[in-house]
C-alpha cells in the first residue's frame, strides 16, 4: 500500500533524524522480489531517503564504502544475499522454534 508506505517512510527519516542513527537495518532479501534484486548489502540513501540505483557503491569481494555526506544514511540489508533455502538451513542449525503461524502448508 503506497500510502502504508510512505507514513512508513516519514516514521523512519524522523527517528534516523531524532537519534542521529546512520543505518537502518532490514531483513529483505534479493531473491523476495524484482525490485529488492538491485539493492545493495549497504543501501546508500540521500538525505530525502531517496534510493538511487545510480549512487549505489560497488560491493567487491565483501568490502562496504560507509561514507555519508550530512543527512544521508545507510539500509544495511545483512541477508540479502541469502536465499529462501538459506533462511531455512540458518533455523535448522540453529534449532530455533518456530510459532505454528509461520509454517504455512503448502509452497
Amino acid at each position: 500500500n503506497a500510502s502504508r508506505n510512505k507514513l512508513q517512510t516519514v516514521t523512519l527519516l524522523d527517528t534516523l533524524a531524532k537519534y542521529k542513527f546512520d543505518a537502518a537495518l532490514g531483513g529483505a532479501r534479493r531473491d523476495e522480489e524484482k525490485a529488492r534484486a538491485k539493492e545493495r548489502f549497504f543501501s546508500h540513501r540521500d538525505e530525502f531517503g531517496q534510493w538511487d540505483p545510480k549512487n549505489q557503491r560497488p560491493e567487491l569481494w565483501n568490502i562496504f564504502n560507509g561514507k555519508k555526506q550530512l543527512g544521508e544514511h545507510f539500509r544495511v540489508f545483512p541477508l540479502s544475499n541469502w536465499t529462501e533455502m538459506d533462511v531455512w538451513q540458518y533455523i535448522l542449525q540453529e534449532n530455533i522454534e518456530l510459532p505454528s503461524s509461520a509454517i504455512s502448508l503448502s509452497r
